[in-house]
């Protein structure tokens, strides 16, 4: 018999790496925003608001978290596939982020970005399927629009990352 764990945690890597290599200021660009965003939203909307509206919401962002995780797996799958010479030089290009003692390369680091990104999706996709499943039972009523703000901050976060990836995408793709 192995000592091996009884559950699956290697998911936890990624967002490991995604913390240790990501830089203050895009720290404070994806989640210090995200949350200034949510709270505003908590305090001039979803407090008053009736809870079919914030399940009307999260169905709402169901639908956009789909189409996000497809055009992160179809960005992901572009890096891992693609031999382009630009491919090729990102994974060239050393970065001043450090990973594991070891200088990280420009490709690596988009990886990372987009594979937290795809993970923070998925949780944010399950996360609004448990709301809208239990926002109707009365124990839950009480603290929805607290709960649906918590959701919100990673749908900012999703969207501000979303932006970041995008662009720096781009400036490797039209390098």
């Amino acid at each position: 018999m192995t000592n091996e764990p009884k559950i699956y945690y290697e998911y936890i890597f990624p967002i490991k790496d995604y913390f240790s290599i990501t830089k203050r200021n895009e720290l404070f660009f994806e989640w210090g925003l995200s949350l200034f965003f949510a709270v505003i939203l908590y305090f001039f909307v979803y407090s008053n608001i009736e809870i079919t509206e914030l399940k009307n919401a999260a169905s709402l962002i169901v639908n956009c978290l789909a189409i996000l995780v497809g055009f992160s797996i179809t960005c992901l799958t572009i890096l891992a596939s693609a031999s382009e010479e630009n491919i090729l030089d990102l994974k060239k290009t050393m970065t001043e982020r450090v990973l594991d003692n070891r200088e990280i390369s420009l490709y690596r680091l988009l990886v990372v970005n987009f594979i937290f990104l795809l993970i923070l999706e998925l949780l944010s996709l399950l996360c609004n399927f448990i709301f809208i499943s239990i926002s109707s039972l009365d124990i839950f009523k009480e603290f929805a629009a607290l709960i649906y703000g918590a959701i919100t901050i990673f749908t900012f976060v999703i969207f501000l990352l979303n932006i970041r990836n995008i662009t720096n995408f781009y400036f490797i793709l039209s390098r």
